[in-house]
This record gives C-alpha cells, structure tokens and sequence, in this order.
C-alpha cells in the first residue's frame, strides 16, 4: 500500500517535473524544438534508473524515490549548461563540427569532471552500515554518469542533426548531416 503511494507519486512527479523542464528550457532558448532536445538527459536518466532498479530488485522506497529528483536537478542542469554554450558557440563558428568539437572541449569536459567528483562523493556511502546508503551510492552514480553520458551523446547529436543554431547559415557540414540550413 505505502510503495502503491510512493509509486504514484512518483510517476506523477516525474511527469510533472518533465513537463516543467521542457516549458523552462523551451523559455530560456525561445524554442520548442531546443526544450524537448535539452529533456532528453532527464528522460534517459529516469528510465534508465528505474529500469536499473526493477532488474536489480531495488525497491521503491523514500530514499530511491529521492534519486529521481536528484537524477532530474542533474540532468536538466547539465543540458542548460552544453546547449547554453553550444548556442554560443554556434553564434561564431560556421562550422558545426567545429561547434560541437569547442562545446565538447569546454562545457562536455566541465561536465565530465562534476559527474566524476559528484560520483566519488556518493561513492563513500558505499561503506555505510545502512543499506538504503548504499542504494542511494549506486544509484545517484549510476544517474550522474547516465545524465553525463546523455548529455554529450544524445543531446548533443540531437541539437547537432537539428541544425537548430545553424538555420539561416549556409554550410556544407548540415547537409552531409542530412538536413538542410
């Protein structure tokens, strides 16, 4: 019964929390099209985490509910942070390799370096005496690294094969990617 409430809660807050982050991402780049690209970490991070937890048998509880709001503040804030500077990035350089190439080199190796210190952080609840510690230790590593890796994979192909920042330049680069400027 008390899981049956954690559980729709949860799934109620997530839905909740996903709608908010498109509208919030939409506002700040003016785009629907860059809001629903920068919700991607989010959504792959939370199937990911509970898929993780049904394979793995962990339940549903207060403490593993809490990773999802943790795995959404990490995912959303990592894809405000690359496609913030890819848009700048963009705003100079013609070339969208280029730009993927300085985003990666600047905001992905920012990033990557929060995931790892944030993930050796939790990883010291690994010698914690309670289990719910050490289920939290997984999990927040497991979504730092997964919100990490969607960021700088699937977003970023994303907003690359959009050609979003790119529409009104003409570069040979979007139409080897197969869409046109």
């Amino acid at each position: 019964m008390f899981t049956d409430l954690i559980l729709k809660g949860q799934i109620s807050s997530l839905l909740l929390a996903y709608v908010l982050i498109v509208i919030l991402v939409t506002v700040m780049f003016r785009s629907l099209l860059v809001g629903l690209i920068g919700s991607v970490p989010v959504a792959v991070t939370a199937v990911i985490n509970f898929g993780v937890m049904g394979l793995a048998g962990i339940p549903l509880s207060t403490t593993t509910a809490l990773v999802s709001s943790i795995a959404i503040g990490i995912g959303v804030d990592y894809a405000i942070h690359f496609n913030e500077r890819y848009r700048d990035f963009a705003r100079s350089v013609k070339d969208r390799l280029a730009v993927g190439k300085l985003t990666m080199k600047h905001t992905g190796r920012a990033i990557l370096f929060n995931a790892v210190v944030v993930i050796a952080g939790f990883l010291v609840l690994q010698f914690s005496v309670f289990p719910a510690n050490r289920a939290l230790r997984a999990l927040v590593s497991l979504n730092m690294f997964t919100s990490f890796i969607g960021t700088v994979t699937i977003m970023y192909l994303l907003l690359f094969l959009s050609g979003r920042y790119f529409k009104s330049r003409n570069n040979t680069t979007s139409t080897i990617a197969g869409g046109a400027s």
